[in-house]
């Protein structure tokens, strides 16, 4: 069993066995195996609503509006290590490469990104009007204060 706690401070526990992925299958048509050979780490590592789909019906009662920023990171960590924990020796290990492609895949993806569009100075969406499409358009680079 893996725990963590929701934007509130709750705490949560989520646990893998054969009911819980029975439970997600006939939920959300998810099916938990997929971290072992199909698309699941990515769908989780990549996509925040699918992740707080599967941590609604395998932590029932938790708001999917308290799953933000590191709540959903630490969601995700306890979910993937809860499922390879499940998962028996010869697909763990199958799991575990799978997984860590996907977050390979994902580092990279924000390292390019990163390097395509520096940061850019958000101080104007802290003023009044910033957000009212009177502020001027983000800078492309960073400031060089």
């Amino acid at each position: 069993m893996r725990k963590f706690k929701d934007g509130k401070d709750r705490e949560w526990s989520i646990t893998i066995d054969v009911g819980a992925v029975r439970r997600v299958r006939t939920a959300l048509g998810i099916d938990l195996m997929d971290l072992a050979g199909g698309d699941l780490a990515e769908k989780l590592l990549n996509d925040p609503v699918t992740l707080a789909d599967v941590l609604a019906v395998l932590c029932e009662g938790v708001d999917p509006a308290a799953l933000v920023g590191q709540v959903l990171d630490d969601a995700a960590t306890a979910l993937l290590r809860e499922l390879l924990d499940f998962f028996p020796s010869g697909p763990r290990a199958r799991a575990i490469v799978k997984l860590r492609a996907a977050m390979d895949a994902q580092a990279a993806a924000l390292d390019a990104a990163s390097r395509e569009a520096p940061v850019a100075d958000l101080s104007s969406l802290a003023t009044p009007g910033g957000l009212s499409g009177n502020s001027p358009a983000l800078s492309a680079s960073t400031p060089t204060t």
